[in-house]
C-alpha cells in the first residue's frame, strides 16, 4: 500500500511537471507546482504540509536560477498572494475554525489584496476600488472552470462532442470574465491613484504586518487552549465557569480584531500619506521633444509633452509619470506652439477614453497661434477642459508664485511657430526659472530687455539649437545656474550644438541634457536638490 502512494504521487508530480513544461514554466506556475509537491510528498512521511516551507524553498530556487527574476513585480505578487491567504487569512478566523463559509470568498480577497497592495502600488501606481467585490462575483467560477478544463482534457481524445460542450462553457465563462471587468473598469472611481510609495515604506509595512501577524496568532493561539480547556470543565459540570471563560475569550477576540484593524488601516495610511516637499520640478526624457512637469505646493503644471523620436509617448511615458507622482489632476497644460515634438503626447491622452484616469482643468496655448492649435483644442473641448488663450503680458498667480508670460505678443508678426512660441518665466518664493519652449533670438532679445537676469533654472530653447537661438549675449543675461536642454539621442538636427554648450559651460552653468542623462527631477525644500534616473 506503501508503494503504491509512492508511485501515485510520483505520477502526480510527473503529469503536473509536464504541465509546468507546455505553459513554458513562468515563475508563479513554478511555484505551485512546488507546493503541490510537498502537499503531495509530505504525507507520505506523516508530516503536515509546511506551506510558507514550500513556498520558501520555490523563492530559493527562483533566486538561485534566475536572481532577477526576484524583482519582477509579477513573481513578488504570485508569492505574496499566496502569503495573504497563508498567513494573513487565517488571522481573520475565529479561533474554533479553520476556514469560514459564507464571508470566505470576502476574507481571502481581502488577504490577497492588502499583502500585495504594496508592490501593486510600486508598479502600477493606482490601486483597484471595487476589486473585493469583484474578485468575490469570479473566485465561485474557479472551481467550475478547473474542472471543465480537465474534462475538455481527458475527454478530448475519446468524446471530442462532450470536449466541445465543456469548451463553449469555458469560453462563455471567460467572455463574460471579460465583459464583467470591462464594465468596472468604466464605473466611476474604479481606480484610486496612489503614486509609487518609497522603498522604506513598503519595508515598514511588511516588517510591521509580519509582527502583526505572529502577535495575532500567538494569542489566538493562546486563547484556543484555554477555550479547551473551559469545555472540560463544562463537561465536569461547572457551567458557570465555562460561560465566564467563554465571555472573557470573545472580549479579548474582539479587542485583538479592533487593534489589528487600526494597525493594517495605520499601514494603509502610510503608504497613501505622500512625500511632503515645497517644489519639484521633472524634465522627462521623451526624446527628441519637450515634456516638463512643474508641481507647486499642491497646484501641478504640465509645459508641452511631445516627441518625434518615440511614439506613444502619452499613454507609455506622460501617463506613468504623473500617476508614479500620485497626479490625478493637472491644473493646467501649456503646450508652448503646435509642433508634434510639444504636443504629441497631450494629443494621445485626449484620444484616450478617460485619459487614464487624469483631469486636466486648463489648458493653455499662445493667442497668435490659435488657429494652428484647432484640432487640439476641439480635442479639449471635448474633454471638458478649459482652453485659455496667452499673450506676453500675462499672468498666471499661483499659490506659491506666478506665472509671467513674456512672449509671444500679438503687436508682433512671427516668422514662423517656433519663433511664436509660449516664453513662462517662473517666479516662486526662493527660486525662478525660464522655459523658452522653441522661441528664437527676437523673442530673447526682449526678455533681456525686460532686465530678467541671473536666474536659477533655464529651459534651454529649441533643443539647444544654436541657428537663430541661444545667442551669447542672451546666455550671459541669463546666467542660469542650470541649463536643461531636452532633445533626442543622435537626433537628425545634432541638438544640442556645440556652439551652445560652450556658450553655456563659458557662463559656468551646471547642463543637464535628457538625451544623455536622462530624466532630471529638481526639488526645492529646504535645498536644492537633483535627482536623475
Amino acid at each position: 500500500m506503501h508503494m503504491k502512494a509512492w508511485y501515485a504521487v510520483l505520477i502526480g508530480i510527473f503529469f503536473i511537471v509536464l504541465y509546468g513544461i507546455m505553459i513554458g514554466m513562468p515563475p508563479s506556475a513554478f511555484r505551485a507546482i512546488v507546493m503541490y509537491a510537498f502537499g503531495l510528498i509530505a504525507p507520505l512521511f506523516l508530516r503536515s504540509h509546511d506551506k510558507l516551507t514550500s513556498m520558501a524553498v520555490a523563492a530559493a530556487c527562483l533566486a538561485v536560477a534566475e536572481p532577477l527574476l526576484m524583482y519582477d513585480a509579477g513573481v513578488q505578487l504570485s508569492f505574496l498572494a499566496v502569503l495573504g491567504i497563508v498567513v494573513l487569512y487565517p488571522t481573520f478566523l475565529d479561533i474554533h475554525k479553520h476556514h469560514m463559509k459564507v464571508a470566505d470568498g470576502v476574507w481571502v480577497s481581502l488577504a490577497v489584496t492588502y499583502m500585495t497592495l504594496p508592490i501593486i502600488m510600486k508598479s502600477y501606481y493606482e490601486i483597484p476600488m471595487y476589486s473585493l467585490a469583484v474578485n468575490v462575483c469570479v473566485l465561485p467560477f474557479i472551481p467550475l472552470l478547473l474542472g471543465l478544463g480537465l474534462g475538455v482534457i481527458i475527454l478530448g481524445p475519446c468524446l471530442p462532442v462532450f470536449a466541445t460542450l465543456f469548451a463553449e462553457v469555458i469560453h462563455i465563462v471567460l467572455t463574460f470574465y471579460e465583459k464583467f471587468l470591462s464594465l468596472v473598469a468604466r464605473l466611476p472611481g474604479s481606480s484610486y491613484i496612489t503614486g509609487a510609495p518609497a522603498n522604506e515604506r513598503i519595508w515598514i509595512f511588511y516588517i510591521v504586518l509580519v509582527s502583526l501577524i505572529w502577535f495575532v496568532l500567538k494569542i489566538k493561539r493562546r486563547l484556543l487552549i484555554r477555550s479547551l480547556a473551559s469545555e472540560n470543565a463544562y463537561a465536569e459540570g461547572r457551567q458557570r465557569e465555562y460561560v465566564c471563560e467563554q465571555k472573557k475569550i470573545r472580549n479579548r477576540m474582539r479587542c485583538i480584531r479592533c487593534v489589528q484593524a487600526a494597525v493594517m488601516l495605520i499601514l494603509f495610511i502610510l503608504l497613501l500619506v505622500p512625500e511632503r516637499f515645497d517644489d519639484r520640478i521633472t524634465f522627462l526624457d521623451v526624446g527628441q521633444g519637450d515634456g516638463f512637469c512643474v508641481e507647486l505646493g499642491q497646484e501641478v503644471f504640465m509645459i508641452d509633452g511631445g516627441s518625434t523620436s518615440r511614439e506613444n509617448i502619452g499613454n507609455y511615458i506622460l501617463l506613468p509619470f504623473l500617476k508614479h507622482q500620485g497626479i490625478s489632476e493637472v491644473d493646467g497644460w501649456f503646450l508652448t506652439h503646435p509642433d508634434k515634438d510639444h504636443t504629441s503626447g497631450f494629443e494621445e491622452l485626449c484620444l484616450n477614453e478617460t485619459m487614464g484616469g487624469i483631469s486636466v482643468d486648463t489648458l493653455y496655448i499662445p493667442a497668435v497661434l490659435e488657429n494652428e492649435f484647432r484640432n487640439i483644442v476641439r480635442l479639449a473641448e471635448q474633454k471638458e477642459i478649459e482652453v485659455v488663450l496667452l499673450k506676453a503680458g500675462d499672468i498666471l498667480q499661483t499659490e506659491k508664485g506666478q506665472w509671467r508670460v513674456l512672449s509671444p505678443s500679438e503687436q508682433v508678426l512671427y516668422e514662423d511657430e517656433n519663433a511664436a512660441s509660449l516664453v513662462l518665466y517662473l517666479q516662486s518664493d526662493e527660486w525662478d526659472g525660464l522655459f523658452m519652449g522653441d522661441a528664437g533670438t527676437s523673442a530673447e532679445e526682449n526678455i533681456a530687455e525686460m532686465g530678467i537676469k541671473d536666474i536659477l533654472l533655464l529651459k534651454v530653447g529649441h533643443h539647444g539649437s544654436s541657428i537663430n537661438a541661444n545667442s551669447e549675449h542672451f546666455i550671459h543675461s541669463m546666467n542660469p545656474q542650470l541649463a536643461v536642454i531636452s532633445c533626442g539621442e543622435n537626433n537628425v538636427y545634432g541638438h544640442p550644438h556645440k556652439e551652445v554648450l560652450e556658450r553655456l559651460e563659458t557662463n559656468g552653468s551646471r547642463i543637464w541634457i535628457t538625451a544623455a542623462d536622462g530624466a532630471l527631477t529638481v526639488t526645492f525644500d529646504k535645498k536644492i536638490r537633483m535627482s536623475g534616473p
